[in-house]
């Protein structure tokens, strides 16, 4: 299955920390996040279900997510194209950007390592 470039923007801090563990791990960040979709997605979807509910009216568009005191990284993942639809359908059912699911997914799969 051909897989192609997937560009994210995740906080710096974060970052860091992928790059970190995907090498503690002798891994790389897409695989990293493939890991952190399957131990995290259910709980992700069950924590936020009906928060977005906005009584039948269509979801609004995303605010982008801002990360002033920190800054930004790109993340390049390599993804197939199921798997960035998998990814993508995942976040828009929590009514989140990409790249915001992506940092939700690595900051979860991360957290334990951070404390």
């Amino acid at each position: 299955m051909p897989k192609s470039r997937v560009l994210t923007s995740i906080p710096m801090e974060l970052y860091q920390q992928v790059k970190r563990a995907a090498e503690e791990r002798r891994t790389y960040q897409t695989e990293l996040l493939l890991d952190a979709f399957s131990h995290h997605q259910e709980a992700l979807r069950d924590e936020h279900a009906g928060r977005h509910v906005r009584a039948g009216l269509p979801p609004r568009p995303r605010p982008r997510r801002r990360h002033l005191d920190q800054g930004v990284s790109p993340c390049v993942l390599f993804l197939s194209a199921e798997e960035r639809e998998i990814i993508d359908k995942a976040a828009t059912e929590l009514e989140m950007s990409r790249s915001a699911y992506v940092s939700l997914l690595f900051e979860r799969e991360l957290g334990d390592e951070s404390a």
